[in-house]
This record gives structure tokens, C-alpha cells and sequence, in this order.
């Protein structure tokens, strides 16, 4: 089937990311169609509603913010869980996880008049959607020239899948379409995830780099009932060679000659969760993970805080905070064609320093230039939020803030996949993840505490997480100059 078939299933990855990954993200835009709906209007006060004439209360804004932050905090400690799943058990094993929660999830969400359902179908897409992009990421060696690019494409799609919760509301306002049939929808869509596993997925990790023999179509859960794959004949050629190695270490009487082997074999069985701990105590994924959290505590407390700001920025102007609404939506969408930039510019310096013999130093230098550019825009960004009654300024916040989430996945996934060794990607990257989702947990008590002792004020919080992306500035230094101990 050859690069056919390769294509089917790198694109069809993009269509699973977009539709199923990490359209809980999405949460400003859904947030509407709920309101709209009365999901949590229990939790006002309906006397002061009526006498104020509003249609919404902090209590039930807290209660989505809520639900949006702990959904972010699950999303990222199972980083964690699916790395480890990922690296031990395989792909098709990280697959299955993955699939289980978010089609259970979304068959729950289409009951959103229980408000169980809908908060823990919400806490189940959660979970699987950063499973969703870490099983489809395994698939960047398929084209090793454009490793970084493929990569960047499905982080910054995952970005953009959030903007399929805003053609949700789209339907939902603009078309009529009940809040029931359109969960049905999603629900249905979940499927992809399941086609792909049986029919388009390797069953395992692609190795770094791929035997010239290689066919992708072999490999698939669906061939490996009928062939051996070309990962399987890798494998078993690995266990007759060592198992002729073993014979050969038998003397004439019947005993091993090499008393040590078993002991090694050991150490190898053990050696994985020792080089994950060298990895995590070095520098270079201490000032990754320092970055991460901070420029990522920056991006998840806008999305958070989006809604509510809109009233501090143009108060009881219900038209323009609609507007910005819906153009918050669009900028999801535009994370899709520029989710290729931040792995071109990683490629692009690969394919510099590639005649020399130096591409993995090529590539560090484009992630480095990619982080650089993430906390000068962050600083930005914060600087942008403090400004109010700006119509213009708000769209450019939304805009930059597109730009700065989609290249922050891009270029984690690739300084997980490119600066650490490989069979430790799905741990690398969901301890990472861990500990963004630890970090980014503090913008809810930020937020009560800017609604209690700050009197809705926003400005001062800006300013320090302003100071807090600026100085992740060091990031990109530590990250090419380091070097690893022998």
C-alpha cells in the first residue's frame, strides 16, 4: 500500500485529533450553550437575578471554572498514566485506554440535564485527550525528514480541536440544533478512534529509525491476525540472536560459562525506570518542565478566566463580549494552519546543520528559538489583558494567544520526543504534563482570590504572571548549551 496508506493514517490522525482530542479545551464556547440552557442556574440567587436583570452569577461561574480547571488538572496528570502505558505495553495497549474514556465520556455528556453526567463525562475526555495526542505522536518517524513537522501538526490540530466545541455552538445558536443531538454527534464521532486502532495504527512504537523495508500497512492490529509485521521480525530476529548467544554459552558439561548473564538481563529489565530518573534530576528537563508550567499557568488561566474577563474588560456590554466570543472560537481554527510553523522552524535548523553531521544539535537549536519566541509572546500576552475597553487589543490578546498555545504543544512534544531517549517519550512527556496540571491547578484559587480580595480586578495578577514568563527567558540557553553527563 505504501505512502498511500501512510497518508491515510497521518491525516486521519489530524480528523481523530480534531474531532475527538482535545475539544474539552473548548470549554469558553461550551460554556455558552450550557448557560443557555440553565445548566447550574440552581446555584443563584434568583431574586437578585431577576432584580438585576442578568441571565448568570459568580457562583455559577465559579462552578464551570471549576469543573474546566479540575478537567485540566486529570488531563495532564494521565499524561503520566498513558506514557507509562505507552512505554511498557505498546501502542495498541495506549490506543485501547485512551478510546475506552473518551467514548464513555461523551455518551455521558448527551445526558447534560443530570449535572453528573455532564461534570464527569467532562472529567472523561479530559483524561483521554492528552492519550489521544500521545498515541498518535509515535507516528512522526514515518517521514524522518519531516519529523518535527508531523509533530507540530498534530500538537497544534489538538490546539485547534477545541474549536469544535465552537462549531458546536455555532449549530446550537446559529442553526437551532438541540444541545442533544449535537452531544449525540460527538458521540458518534468517537468511533474514529476505534477505526483507526483496528485498521490504520501500528500495533507498536515506530522505531526512531525505520528498516528500509518498512510497511506501515503490516503493522496494523488488523495485518498482524493474518502476517508477521516487520516490528515482529525485528523483534523475534532479537530473541533468536540472543537465544543462540545463550547456547553458544554452554559448555560441554551443561552449565552456563558466564554466571553473570541473568544478572544483566535483570539490570536491562530495571534499566528503563533508572534512565527515567537520570532524565527527570537533569538540567535540561528541570528548565523544560520550569518553562512549560509557567508559560502554560499563563495560556490556561486566560482560557479559564475568559469568560469572566470579558465582563471586567467591557462591562454590561453583552454584544461585544458575544463578538469576542465567537471570535475566541475562530482562533482555535486558526491554530490548524499554522500548527506546521513551530516543527518547519525545528526542521528547517535539522536540515542546517545536517550536512555536518549535526542535526540532533540542529534541532535543538530550533526548539531553543520556538521556547524563546513562547516567553517573549507570554509576557506580551499578560501585558495585552491589563488594557481594557480595547476592542482591537482584545482580538490581538486572542490572536497571540492562539499562537503562543500552539506552538507551546508543538514544541514540548518535540523537545519530549528529540532531546530524550526514545523508548521514555510517553513518560517524559506525560510527567511534564503532570506537573503543568499541578501548576495550572492554582489558577482557580487565583481566580477566587481576584473575585474576594482583589474585587474583580484582574490587573495585578497580569502583571505577575507577566513577571513569571519573563523569567523563563533562561529556558532556551539551558536547552543548547546543555550537555549531558557521559
Amino acid at each position: 500500500m505504501g505512502k498511500a496508506f501512510e497518508h491515510a493514517t497521518v491525516w486521519t490522525g489530524v480528523a481523530e485529533i480534531f474531532f475527538v482530542g482535545g475539544i474539552f479545551y473548548g470549554w469558553p464556547a461550551y460554556i455558552y450553550v450550557l448557560k443557555e440552557e440553565g445548566v447550574f442556574l440552581e446555584l443563584c440567587n434568583q431574586t437578585q437575578l431577576v432584580a438585576t436583570n442578568q441571565t448568570s452569577c459568580v457562583e455559577q461561574d465559579t462552578k464551570f471554572n471549576s469543573i474546566f480547571i479540575t478537567a485540566c488538572l486529570l488531563s495532564n496528570v494521565f499524561g503520566t498514566v498513558f506514557g507509562l502505558i505507552l512505554d511498557k505495553f505498546g501502542l495498541l495497549s495506549g490506543r485501547i485506554f485512551t478510546a475506552i474514556p473518551m467514548t464513555i465520556g461523551l455518551i455521558m455528556m448527551i445526558f447534560y440535564s443530570n449535572r453528573l453526567s455532564l461534570e464527569f463525562g467532562t472529567y472523561l475526555i479530559a483524561i483521554s485527550a492528552i492519550g489521544t495526542l500521545i498515541t498518535n505522536l509515535p507516528l512522526q518517524p514515518i517521514w524522518p525528514k519531516r519529523t518535527s513537522t508531523i509533530g507540530s501538526i498534530y500538537s497544534g490540530t489538538f490546539d485547534g480541536s477545541a474549536a469544535t466545541f465552537m462549531l458546536v455552538k455555532v449549530c446550537y445558536q446559529a442553526l437551532n440544533w438541540p444541545l442533544a443531538l449535537l452531544s449525540t454527534i460527538l458521540a458518534c464521532l468517537s468511533s474514529i478512534s476505534w477505526l483507526r486502532t483496528i485498521f490504520l495504527m501500528p500495533t507498536k512504537i515506530l522505531p526512531r529509525e525505520l528498516p528500509p523495508n518498512y510497511d506501515l500497512s503490516n503493522e496494523t492490529l488488523i495485518s498482524s491476525c493474518k502476517r508477521r509485521g516487520t516490528i515482529d521480525e525485528m523483534d523475534h530476529r532479537e530473541l533468536q540472536t540472543r537465544s543462540n548467544r545463550d547456547e553458544s554459552e554452554i559448555g560441554s558439561n551443561g552449565e552456563k560459562t558466564m554466571e553473570e548473564k541473568p544478572v544483566e538481563d535483570k539490570e536491562e529489565k530495571t534499566s528503563i525506570f533508572v534512565q527515567f530518573k537520570n532524565e527527570i534530576c537533569s538540567w535540561q528537563f528541570f528548565s523544560l518542565c520550569v518553562w512549560y508550567c509557567l508559560v502554560s499557568l499563563r495560556i490556561n488561566s486566560f482560557q479559564a478566566w475568559f469568560n469572566n474577563s470579558l465582563e471586567w474588560w467591557f462591562p454590561g456590554e453583552a454584544k461585544i463580549q458575544s463578538e469576542l466570543t465567537d471570535i475566541f472560537g475562530l482562533t482555535y481554527i486558526m491554530s490548524l494552519p499554522i500548527s506546521p510553523a513551530a516543527g518547519a522552524v525545528v526542521d528547517f535548523f535539522a536540515a542546517r546543520y545536517r550536512p555536518s553531521g549535526q542535526e540532533l544539535r540542529g534541532r535543538k537549536i530550533g526548539v531553543a528559538v520556538v521556547c524563546a519566541l513562547c516567553t517573549v509572546l507570554s509576557t506580551v500576552l499578560s501585558l495585552l489583558c491589563t488594557i481594557r475597553g480595547s476592542f482591537a487589543i482584545s482580538v490581538i490578546s486572542q490572536i497571540t494567544f492562539s499562537v503562543i498555545r500552539t506552538f507551546i504543544y508543538a514544541i514540548l512534544a518535540q523537545a519530549a520526543f528529540l532531546l530524550f531517549p526514545m523508548n521514555l517519550f510517553g513518560m517524559i512527556y506525560g510527567t511534564l504534563q503532570l506537573f503543568n496540571g499541578l501548576i495550572s491547578l492554582t489558577a482557580d484559587p487565583i481566580f477566587r482570590m481576584i473575585h474576594s480580595d482583589l474585587d474583580g480586578d484582574y490587573t495585578i495578577v497580569h502583571y505577575a504572571l507577566s513577571a513569571g514568563c519573563l523569567i523563563t527567558i533562561f529556558q532556551p540557553f539551558v536547552l543548547v548549551f546543555h550537555k549531558k553527563q557521559s
